[in-house]
């Protein structure tokens, strides 16, 4: 027996004589085990927090996988495209099963109600493609969503392989200019100066791409379509095929929508052709300077807008342009469609509008006090609660105490409306003032809010028959349960639990989960598909 094994048996044979000395050595031992690790071995508290929030995140999204498998699969390619974005920064293998098992399911749902998914197609499309290129590839969707796949497959490979001539055939595979446009953008900004056949024959399969529909809107960066890239890379290709396409786009422009630029100048309204005018005769004006001019007299407006911007969209837009955008660089400038000529002017009002808040809440530099008093006074409770926030946000760091008082006098009495946004804001300055009730009571407004948007969505008579991660309020509750997360895990796991709608807590509970992992999800508006009441069952 060795000298430690011998001093243990010694140690049992005088602890049997001794009863009450094995209890005080197990109380003892006991009280080891349980105080806190000392020296090197010391958790931080912060640390352990994280690791809890890591360890509640798996559990959740264990807990989501087993719900997904009772869904149709419409349901569940949606439940399982989250649960694979959340899995991405942590586990790649998990990941990657999520994102098949989803794109399976999507595979399914496309024969029975391709209608159903097809607005989660490219989100779904682009998450797989990132995880399984190759499962992509080799079992393409049907037509209908096969340029969503190839337009991802081209991006993907001039990110990560840099393949630039297998990126080249899989986008000439493709037939829709939607789809074309921002592929066609990533390959005229790779393909060396020296291949100009190669940018001249992507640009031409956009152009005659476009040729094939008609389009009512314009595109003004976001979204790009080839107008824009007739902007960025005219100087770069042959004058023929520039002059085809400018044609193209000033042809089908006469019966557009209008349009509504508000830049940091100004709000300007255009007709679809005198954007169009402003869009390109910069490039017409380099490549046919007789027909610029002609054009030009025909439209005395677009001629004076020309002359106070005489690089057209890139005087206001310099980031469209033949590189990509620069760290730290904004676009400014945001534009607004308009079928209905009569809506322009209220549309242009609304444009004003935000401007003149952001300057009533710029306002609160000077003088905080009077800022917040006026801005109290507004009677319409929607404005009053947008205002005193972007006040607070003004004041959070200069002067706390008056972003308090700006928060809680925007929380007196919020509107009962479904502006959870402005809510999130509230408690998230909240949180970072440390006023925790504050931030409490945005939260519990949120939730009254994402609630009424829930009401809404599911309404029996008139439901919305978009897929649940696409639904307002799913997005509305998972801004405002991330937020209550930060004041109080439990408090968030508890309003997930008390969901009306199994479906939508799973959704939250990944989407939670997300949170805690630090996942990127799919960012895309909200989608209302309602079946009218009439025809409700």
């Amino acid at each position: 027996m060795s000298s430690g094994g011998r001093d243990m048996h010694s140690l049992f044979k005088i602890l049997g004589r001794q009863p009450g000395i094995v209890l005080i050595l197990i109380v003892m031992a006991i009280a080891t085990l349980t105080l806190p690790l000392t020296g090197s071995d010391t958790v931080p508290k912060k640390n352990t927090q994280s690791e809890f929030l890591h360890a509640q995140a798996l559990r959740l999204l264990d807990e989501a996988k087993l719900e997904a498998g009772t869904l149709e699969p419409a349901s569940a390619a949606g439940l399982f495209l989250v649960v694979g974005q959340a899995y991405t920064p942590v586990d790649k293998k998990k990941a990657k099963e999520a994102l098949e098992i989803a794109y399976q399911n999507m595979r399914a749902a496309m024969e029975q109600s391709p209608d159903l998914v097809g607005f989660m197609a490219p989100d779904l499309i682009s998450a797989t493609v990132e995880a399984a290129p190759d499962t992509v590839e080799q079992n393409l969707p049907p037509e209908k969503f096969r340029d969503s796949a190839l337009a991802a497959l081209v991006l993907h490979h001039l990110r990560h392989d840099k393949d630039l001539n297998h990126a080249l055939d899989l986008f000439f595979m493709m037939q829709g200019d939607e789809a074309m446009t921002v592929p066609a953008r990533e390959l005229l900004m790779r393909i060396p100066a020296a291949q100009q056949y190669q940018r001249d024959r992507v640009f031409g399969a956009v152009l005659q791409a476009y040729s094939q529909k008609h389009h009512r809107q314009v595109g003004t960066g976001s979204p790009e379509d080839l107008g824009t890239l007739v902007v960025r890379f005219w100087r770069d290709l042959s004058p023929s095929p520039v002059r085809d396409a400018i044609d193209e786009l000033l042809k089908q422009a006469k019966t557009g929508d209008a349009v509504v630029m508000n830049s940091p100048q100004g709000t300007t309204t255009f007709t679809a052709y005198q954007f169009r005018l402003f869009q390109v005769l910069p490039a017409l004006k380099a490549i046919d300077p007789i027909h610029a001019e002609a054009l030009l007299r025909e439209e005395s407006e677009t001629a004076d807008l020309l002359a106070r911007y005489p690089q057209g969209q890139q005087s206001v837009d310099p980031w469209l342009r033949d590189t990509p955008m620069k760290d730290g660089e904004k676009q400014e400038t945001t534009y607004a469609y308009v079928r209905n000529p009569s809506t322009v002017p209220g549309l242009a009002n609304r444009m004003e509008y935000n401007r003149t808040m952001e300057a009533f809440s710029a306002a609160a530099a000077q003088d905080a006090a009077s800022a917040i008093a006026n801005a109290s006074r507004i009677p319409d409770p929607a404005t009053r609660l947008r205002i005193l926030v972007g006040i607070a946000r003004k004041c959070q760091t200069g002067n706390p105490a008056a972003a308090k008082n700006a928060l809680r006098d925007a929380l007196k009495s919020p509107p009962d409306n479904e502006d959870t946004g402005s809510l999130k804001d509230a408690a998230e300055i909240a949180i970072r003032l440390a006023d925790f009730s504050t931030a409490r009571a945005a939260v519990s407004a949120g939730l009254k809010a994402a609630r009424r948007m829930y009401d809404n969505d599911s309404d029996p008579d008139a439901p919305n028959m978009a897929l649940k991660p696409y639904w307002p309020s799913v997005q509305a509750y998972r801004d405002i349960i991330g937020v209550q997360a930060k004041i109080s895990p439990d408090d968030a796991l508890e309003t997930i639990k008390n969901l009306p709608d199994a479906e939508v807590a799973a959704l939250e509970k990944v989407m939670l989960a997300a949170e805690w992992l630090n996942a990127k999800l799919f960012n895309t508006s909200p989608m209302v598909a309602k079946r009218p009441k009439e025809s409700a069952q």
